[in-house]
């Protein structure tokens, strides 16, 4: 697996630190579905805050984030608990991720949440329902695959391999289950996934247009990481 950098710490996320993934997801999330979809203003902000920390504290999940480690502690090495104190000390969370991983006899979940008021309810029901309906028609069941809900990271500390550590996290379980993974990605990411083995099986279907007000159409490309044969014991 890709090393962090000795300034950074890969942790488990809690529920008190919400305000600041909101903050990455804000920041690293500008394409024209998230800016019209999610206005920035305090109640939508207070909906995704509560919204991340519920689904931290799900035990069918894992929410992952890296933290940069102020220089003011010298003596905390990274990815420890001790480095999890981010409150008052210059830390910062600088980017997060969030993994499910396979749930034996499950069905995936079809419910979508009550969008906040100020949302773009109909956009969002279209887009999320889709991508939902598509998953299900590639992926089956929720038992065969981990699934990569989401990767954030801020734009001034994109390109350091941030991502990679995210996502190498989920992948070297899946290939440990020998199964596969699956994302949706906007265009823009699509060179990350395919370096980590993420392909789009069928270029005609595998995929979710939504019509943006004033834009016009926006895509999510639907990729599928084969699974890797299980290590044979000696």
């Amino acid at each position: 697996m890709k090393e962090l950098p000795s300034n950074f710490a890969l942790l488990p996320v809690e529920p008190s630190d919400a305000p600041e993934l909101v903050d990455v997801y804000f920041a690293a999330f500008q394409n024209a579905h998230s800016l019209f979809a999610w206005p920035r203003i305090p109640n939508i902000r207070k909906w995704w805050e509560d919204m991340l920390a519920h689904e931290c504290q799900d035990s069918h999940s894992h929410m992952l984030k890296i933290v940069e480690l102020s220089s003011t502690k010298p003596n905390v090495t990274a990815g420890t608990s001790a480095a999890n104190n981010t409150d008052n000390d210059g830390s910062k969370i600088v980017a997060f991720g969030k993994w499910n991983h396979p749930r034996p006899t499950i069905e995936i979940d079809r419910n979508l949440p009550e969008w906040p008021e100020g949302s773009a309810k109909e956009v969002n029901q279209t887009k999320f329902g889709t991508l939902i309906e598509r998953r299900i028609e590639i992926m089956g069941p929720m038992e065969n695959h981990w699934y990569l809900e989401l990767i954030a990271t801020q734009p001034s500390y994109q390109g350091q391999g941030l991502g990679s550590v995210l996502m190498e996290w989920g992948t070297s379980r899946a290939d440990a289950d020998g199964k596969e993974c699956y994302v949706e990605s906007a265009p823009n990411g699509l060179a990350l996934y395919r370096k980590h083995g993420f392909v789009q099986r069928n270029p005609t279907t595998d995929f979710v247009d939504v019509d943006i007000p004033g834009h016009g159409p926006e895509r999510d490309v639907c990729m599928v990481r084969p699974a890797r044969p299980k290590p044979v014991a000696q």
